[in-house]
């Protein structure tokens, strides 16, 4: 109850804030390194220059102040504040570099490090940009928490709790530290053969490596004017169908995976995930059936549907020309998501998954005397009631912010479908657009959107209590008592 009531301490995290500052500047370093190898020496002093302003700052908290043990409070405030922090840093070189406007350079970097894929600037050809933000979207698929971990933090109480504010996997032995480095591990061997798979599937090296980086963060943003459409031949959009689906999927569950690839099937969120495919691609056929060939109907399905339901966000076609039965598909499934403990956004299978069990024990209930006790499960996994309501919660929440960002996108004069279609993109992270998401938007639906992604990213409880003037302040009717 003393969390509940309590404010944060802000000599407590800033420690910690400094060690995500000098994280940000080490993030800020490959950057640096890429624009000079390119010889864009200009370029390479922005990015040093913002490096080392962060890690100099972070350093300086890191040297002077106490380190504490943070509470759940703290750590998750800490979380909800250095998304957005990171964005407003990393948008400070684009803006420089590339001479757009401070406000389209954040928006950039929000879609870039949310791992959206969301874009507001002009066409732009410069490969430090297209690899800067490729890099964002790879960062940001691992989580910036991970990053610290593995850098700076050692294992104790602190380290449990900022981990379990990012993470949904299941810490193995022997802890946190061990946890993420296996999840480090399984990311980077993952976009290693994602890399390798892309060049040998045509693209030169650096198109590989940039789409790489999206692609197992299911990002998103691409080198391509047109996506995916501009690569001809039938293995890009393949290999890429492979590599989304591997984004897509709880990455705790790779190395048994990868000694026993028919644990497939085993794992229940990958099971429903098929099921949903299926669907949408079944769906997706036969709303393009009326103008499109079903030969040619068909691998534009495919291949949509699972960069919508791994919320990856590439495409082969125009979404503003598609049907709106296909676009009202693509909604859904862009709302559904990828598996609990990927890098993809949206609800995520598990809490559907949950939703049926819900119903089911409801439905069983009927039937069965009251003392009979029916545990909820979700695979092998037991759920407690405390699990259920924040699932539950988020749910809700979810549906409020979706329907209240629709309204203020139709309330500037778009229909209902194109403006749901924008905001379930953004909100679950994923960077399908009809086209409304331009450099001509107006700024007060980038902002909806910029907003609708950080929500998405961080799942919208983390904002809550970071914007709950209780977290500040302490109020008269609190409690005053002292931290143990």
């Amino acid at each position: 109850m003393y969390e509940l009531v309590s404010p944060v301490e802000l000599g407590r995290i800033g420690k910690y804030f400094g060690y995500f500052l000098m994280a940000l500047g080490v993030i800020l370093l490959p950057p640096a390194a890429f624009a000079a190898f390119i010889h864009e020496t200009h370029a390479a002093v922005i990015f040093t220059s913002v490096a080392g302003s962060a890690l100099g700052a972070g350093f300086i908290l890191y040297r002077f102040l106490p380190r504490t043990e943070l509470r759940l409070k703290e750590a998750i405030v800490l979380t909800a504040i250095f998304f957005p922090l990171s964005s407003v840093l990393s948008a400070i070189p684009v803006h420089l570099i590339t001479g757009v406007t401070y406000t389209d350079a954040l928006f950039e970097c929000i879609a870039g490090i949310t791992t959206t894929g969301l874009s507001v600037m002009p066409t732009v050809s410069d490969p430090l940009f297209l690899f800067f933000r490729s890099w964002l979207q790879w960062i940001g698929g691992i989580g910036i928490i991970i990053v610290v971990l593995l850098i700076f933090l050692k294992p104790g109480t602190t380290t449990f709790l900022l981990f379990e504010t990012q993470n949904s996997t299941e810490i193995v032995k022997p802890g946190v530290i061990a946890t993420a480095i296996r999840l480090g591990k399984v990311y980077i061997a993952v976009t290693l053969l994602a890399f390798g798979l892309f060049w040998a599937g045509g693209m030169i090296p650096f198109d590989a490596l940039c789409h790489a980086l999206s692609a197992v963060s299911t990002g998103g943003f691409s080198t391509k004017t047109g996506s995916i459409a501009d690569f001809s031949g039938v293995a890009i959009p393949v290999v890429m169908c492979v590599v989304m689906v591997m984004g897509g999927t709880d990455f705790s569950i790779f190395p048994e995976l990868f000694q026993n690839p028919k644990k497939f099937f085993g794992d229940v969120q990958l099971r429903y995930f098929t099921v949903f495919a299926a669907t949408g691609i079944a769906l997706m056929v036969f709303s393009l059936a009326a103008t499109v060939a079903v030969v040619d109907a068909i691998p534009l399905a495919v291949f949509q549907v699972i960069s919508a339901l791994t919320t990856t966000g590439f495409s082969t076609i125009s979404i503003g020309e598609l049907p709106e039965t296909s676009r009202a598909v693509l909604i859904i499934l862009m709302g559904i998501g990828g598996s609990l403990g990927s890098t993809s956004g949206g609800l995520k299978i598990f809490r559907l998954i949950l939703i049926v069990q819900i119903i089911r024990i409801i439905v069983m209930r009927i039937f069965l005397p009251r003392e009979v006790v029916i545990p909820l499960k979700v695979g092998e996994r037991v759920m407690g009631s405390d699990e259920v309501y924040q699932h539950m919660s988020y749910i809700f929440l979810y549906g409020i912010v979706l329907a209240v960002s629709s309204f203020v996108f139709m309330a500037h004069g778009y229909g209902m479908n194109n403006s749901l279609f924008e905001v379930t993109s953004a909100l679950g992270t994923v960077g399908l657009s009809t086209g409304l998401t331009s450099p001509s938007l107006p700024f007060v639906l980038k902002g909806v959107l910029a907003i609708d992604m950080l929500l998405g990213r961080l799942e919208i409880i983390p904002f809550l209590i970071l914007l709950n003037p209780m977290s500040w302040w302490r109020w008269p009717t609190a409690k005053s008592e002292t931290v143990p």
